[in-house]
């Protein structure tokens, strides 16, 4: 066998640092039960790939030699380890993988579970430190009344663990378990009887009965304080969420202030409403039905007689989108755990899909509910809101800057100016000074670089360098 590296190091270097010490091999795990290498290697040859690519997040990159190397004890094949990611580490590096032509994707760590289109991918969550009795013990602590309605909710790396778990608290009737929707198996269903229904939220699976809702039941979460606690807080924001952290072995109740966040966030889709020039963010290029759902916004802000533009610029930072300063709002097409971006770090707001449809899509209304998963917004959908053909321009008054604006293509006759009107057509119209072609409109730009200058500038003779490192080179003194 052989092991490869493949890793960008301008992006880990650029890359903010974010905490996550659940996510680290406890010593007391062995790396053969960690890695579940007696899984990949049987699913390995099951298959007979011959080049399998290794995706580690930079955490569990220390254990990646290990791994390969005691894969390759029991494979034939070649294995290439996946450093670093183009986007997210919580999906799938499909292009990555397609660099060394690799037959299958082993997934390794946390997973935001969005489905995949090009390679097989087998999941290895990992195992993480759970003390059953301690979660059992504060659960009971919380919810005292053995007939209380609780939905369970659990971080992929405690997946192992949970059948244990529920082990322990089957004296609780109403107690209700998701199940992760892993991309490529099947969902095994406690109850099918007629007298449940199915619900599916950020890939996560429930069975509830048929004349109840989730807003009926209270959350236990089991994990850390994550951007997946903060997606199903949002999502479910009429529950209340107890969570308890298996490696601090501490249980609170959630206190996220869901409706001051969803406030902010709609102050963001009326920016949205506000802005005559959209771009797209592309924060994925592996999760399934991406291309389908930037058609489907570019769409829809065309139909908002604004204009859009996509840009792919990877993992998103301040000092990228800086470039793009015509740009007036940011819509980031990604997976549910990459797409939430907090935009007070960024000079424009950045929104997710579903915000930008509760923007511009007059079909949708804003309910509080929140959807995190962009699929959910496509056609087929339980989600989906079909967009209204309107001809007829709609106008109302600005939340944001108190100033009238409309929805809607503009017509010739809607851009002509009336002499005998009251109200100013110039704050009635959107403007039409960006409605040429992306590329026209970035060359008149006030500074567009360097000038080349191409042909005037001298030649210069290549000349030795200094030698030695930047705090001293050779040829200085001491």
């Amino acid at each position: 066998m052989s092991v490869a590296f493949s890793s960008d190091d301008s992006e880990i270097i650029a890359r903010k640092v974010v905490s996550v010490e659940n996510e680290k091999r406890d010593k007391s795990i062995s790396v053969q039960s960690m890695y579940e290498i007696d899984r990949c290697a049987e699913w390995i040859k099951s298959h007979n790939f011959s080049k399998v690519a290794l995706q580690f997040p930079d955490n569990l990159l220390s254990d990646a030699m290990a791994v390969a190397l005691k894969l390759g004890e029991i494979i034939s094949g070649q294995v290439f380890v996946l450093g670093d990611t183009s986007f997210g580490s919580c999906c799938v590096d499909e292009i990555a993988a397609e660099h060394v032509s690799a037959d299958a994707i082993i997934h390794f760590g946390h997973s935001c579970l969005s489905p995949t289109k090009r390679l097989p991918v087998l999941y290895i969550f990992g195992k993480q430190v759970f003390d059953i009795q301690d979660a059992t013990d504060y659960f009971k602590k919380f919810f005292f009344n053995v007939k209380s309605h609780v939905i369970l909710i659990y971080e992929v790396m405690y997946s192992y663990a949970i059948d244990s778990f529920v082990e322990k608290l089957k004296a609780y009737e109403n107690l209700i378990v998701s199940q992760l929707e892993i991309p490529g198996e099947d969902i095994k269903c406690f109850n099918t009887t007629e007298n449940f229904k199915p619900v599916t939220i950020n890939h996560r699976y429930f069975l509830i009965p048929a004349e109840s809702t989730l807003n009926d039941y209270k959350v236990f979460y089991i994990g850390s304080r994550s951007i997946t606690l903060t997606n199903f807080m949002l999502s479910l924001n009429n529950s209340l969420f107890y969570s308890y952290n298996p490696v601090q072995k501490l249980a609170r109740v959630e206190t996220l202030d869901v409706n001051k966040h969803l406030k902010r966030r709609y102050y963001y889709i009326e920016k949205a409403k506000d802005a005559n020039i959209i771009g797209i963010l592309v924060g994925t290029i592996g999760v399934s039905k991406y291309m389908t759902i930037i058609k489907h916004l570019k769409e829809l802000i065309k139909q908002a007689g604004k204009k859009s533009y996509t840009l792919v610029i990877g993992k998103l930072n301040n000092e990228k989108l800086a470039n793009f300063p015509e740009i007036e709002v940011f819509v980031n097409v990604a997976c549910i755990e990459s797409s939430l971006v907090e935009s007070r770090e960024f000079f424009q707001s950045i929104i997710t899909p579903y915000e930008l449809e509760i923007a511009l899509n007059q079909a949708r209304e804003w309910t509080g509910d929140y959807i995190a998963d962009f699929s959910e917004l496509l056609p087929g959908a339980a989600s989906y809101v079909p967009l209204i053909q309107n001809t007829e321009i709609e106008t109302d008054v600005s939340l944001v800057t108190g100033k009238i604006r409309h929805v809607g293509l503009l017509t010739t006759n809607d851009m002509e100016e009336d002499s005998n009107s009251l109200i100013s057509r110039d704050e009635m119209t959107i403007s039409n000074l960006h409605s040429k072609a992306a590329g026209e409109f970035l060359a008149q730009r006030s500074w567009q670089g360097l000038e080349q200058r191409l042909g005037e500038t001298p030649i210069s003779e290549v000349e030795q360098g200094q030698k030695g490192i930047a705090s001293k080179y050779e040829d200085e003194g001491s």
